[in-house]
């Protein structure tokens, strides 16, 4: 991965005008009640640019006219936190890992950054925006902190530049998605047959991240959603927590975190292994949806344009199955279509280092984008909910279904429930 992450940076530093530094900062150490600490998160740009996954880190890149510089700043230990905590990366593992050859302690930082500001005249910062009116973001601090230390800098957001970059997958980032995708598949085949009448939601779940822990995986990537009979139509349903009943349904929305990247795959199965005449006309509709989109992407499709089409053809598929009329869409509010009664969200999203990956959606399809397909209708007057997500790879010559073993046709979830 060291390759990728010098490639990241490179790709970056093309992006940057001269005369420019960027600073990136890791994730800051989240505690819960009295001393317990949460499990921590880094910062996925940062991630994507130098593989460190501890706190206490920050990476900053210095472009003058002649060559491009790069600088780590990682914590030094005290022998209290060694044994409080165990060992930490040192100068040399954070250079063996991420290719970069400055690594200093982070107490050095304000030194050198000032020696380094004085050749400079724009300061990037990765998300520098306000994220709730009332709640100021650590970012949005830093660069209240930076303007007025240095009032003649242009400051700018890091972050478009990232997203764009981010949005077209190397290799090594395929391969781990792809990776993700397989031990879902796994994980899927062999849960599909522990499912059944009068078992418990958190039961099921528990199943997952024993597949999942037991092959060294981090764990979930997103909570997980096992959401049966009503809670289907919940659609960030999280308790998991109610009793299977034999006749309904069950949502399993599930992703796997492997090597920092994720996968988001989500099936509708049969609670007692046989689909009713009602469910198999509405889980035909989604499948056609999911089909059908799947049949649409391709290099240079704009969004805007893709999610036309696929908010129309959902409309089709709810009149085919009677669930509005003609008169419903005749009447309806252009802000709230009739068709958003029984189907609420987006039908894609990019997908890699974050479940749901920053990126501009102005921006046309391009082959290494990763992203989703997930048609939903949920019927909460039936109980019934009903989604199909996979993960696609998006080529010039195509696409590539990354979830395309995990059981999605109904003789074969079927036929797999039954044996």
């Amino acid at each position: 991965m060291i390759d990728l992450f010098k490639k990241n940076r490179i790709r970056l530093f093309q992006k940057l005008p001269n005369n420019s530094i960027a600073i990136i900062y890791s994730n800051e150490i989240c505690f819960g009640n009295a001393d317990t600490i949460l499990p921590y998160k880094q910062n996925n740009d940062l991630i994507y640019l130098t593989g460190i996954l501890q706190p206490d880190t920050i990476l900053l890149l210095y472009k003058d006219d002649n060559q491009n510089n790069e600088f780590l700043f990682i914590k030094k230990q005290t022998t209290k936190e060694l044994l409080w905590e165990g060992e930490k990366l040192n100068k040399e593992k954070a250079k063996a890992i991420s290719g970069i050859k400055n690594i200093y302690y982070i107490d050095e930082f304000q030194k050198i950054s000032d020696k380094l500001f004085q050749n400079i005249n724009t300061i990037y910062l990765n998300k520098t925006k306000i994220k709730e009116k009332l709640n100021i973001s650590k970012d949005q601090k830093l660069l209240n902190e930076y303007q007025n230390k240095y009032p003649k800098y242009k400051f700018k957001d890091l972050q478009p530049i990232i997203s764009k970059l981010r949005a077209i997958k190397e290799k090594e980032e395929i391969y781990n998605i792809k990776e993700a995708c397989n031990i879902t598949n796994e994980a899927f085949r062999k849960v599909l047959k522990q499912i059944k009448p009068n078992i418990m939601e958190y039961e099921i779940e528990a199943e997952f991240i024993y597949q999942f822990r037991k092959i060294g995986c981090k764990g979930f990537a997103y909570n997980p959603i096992v959401a049966s009979g009503k809670n289907s139509c919940i659609l960030h349903y999280e308790q998991n927590n109610a009793k299977l009943k034999d006749g309904d349904l069950i949502l399993l929305d599930i992703g796997v975190n492997y090597n920092n990247y994720n996968s988001d795959i989500t099936r509708t199965f049969p609670i007692n292994g046989k689909f009713s005449q009602r469910q198999k006309v509405i889980y035909n509709s989604v499948l056609f949806i999911m089909k059908s989109a799947m049949g649409i992407i391709k290099p240079n499709l704009t969004f805007k344009e893709y999610n036309k089409k696929i908010n129309s053809l959902i409309e089709e598929e709810l009149l085919e199955i009677a669930l509005i009329t003609e008169n419903d869409i005749k009447n309806q509010n252009p802000l709230e279509p009739a068709y958003r009664k029984y189907f609420m969200h987006g039908i894609s999203h990019h997908l890699g280092l974050d479940v749901h990956d920053p990126i501009d959606y102005d921006i046309p399809m391009k082959e290494g984008m990763v992203i989703t397909v997930e048609p939903g209708i949920y019927i909460k007057e039936e109980n019934i909910g009903i989604r199909l997500e996979t993960d696609i790879l998006i080529k010039n010559n195509g696409i590539e279904d990354l979830g395309r073993e995990i059981p999605i046709e109904i003789d074969e979830i079927e036929d797999l429930m039954d044996n």
